[in-house]
């Protein structure tokens, strides 16, 4: 079941909590600097309102484990849009590696302990299929049509499923012996 997790006040609390924690009390100001553009826009922009527009996409069960924050995944990938990054997997490489990119998507940074993370209102940095995940329900393609007809398998005499002209009951099912003779 997909909720808000967390509001938009409580990605900015978050947002300013760890730039000041990261960046500003060990006078890295020059880094914030370089992204002021993005930390405005990202500051400035409630991403909320895309929940109501994919609840339908995910599972209403409760079963299993939650869903990832999808408002932090959209502001990830458009923080990845803004650093021209085009590969996933090179940026969730990115992600844990620059605390300030993770911070700016709404995630605990990888080099932030777990044990102090208790209590702040956000994930630590999704695996590459999550991502996938997400983007295919933003898609929302037609599953049925990607999927492939199913064909009957034979097994193979090590036990593995192929597909062979072969009989499972021992006939022949081609008349290959005919054309040599002929």
């Amino acid at each position: 079941m997909l909720t808000v997790y967390y509001s938009h006040k409580n990605y900015q609390y978050f947002l300013e909590t760890f730039l000041e924690k990261f960046y500003i009390q060990t006078n890295q100001h020059v880094t914030l600097f370089t992204y002021e553009s993005l930390i405005t826009k990202l500051c400035s922009t409630d991403l909320t309102g895309i929940v109501p527009l994919i609840q339908s996409s995910y599972s209403k069960s409760n079963q299993g484990d939650p869903p990832k924050d999808a408002v932090a995944l959209l502001r990830s990938l458009i923080v990845m849009i803004y650093t021209k990054e085009t590969s996933i997997s090179e940026w969730i490489k990115t992600l844990r590696s620059n605390p300030l990119l993770s911070i700016l998507s709404g995630f605990i940074p990888v080099c932030y302990s777990t044990y102090k993370a208790e209590g702040i209102c956000a994930d630590p940095v999704p695996g590459v299929g999550t991502f996938y995940d997400f983007m295919d329900k933003l898609i929302r393609k037609n599953k049925s049509i990607y999927k492939s007809k199913l064909r009957k398998l034979n097994i193979a005499a090590d036990g593995t499923c192929m597909p062979t002209q072969a009989s499972p009951y021992g006939k022949k099912v081609c008349d290959c012996k005919l054309k040599l003779g002929k």
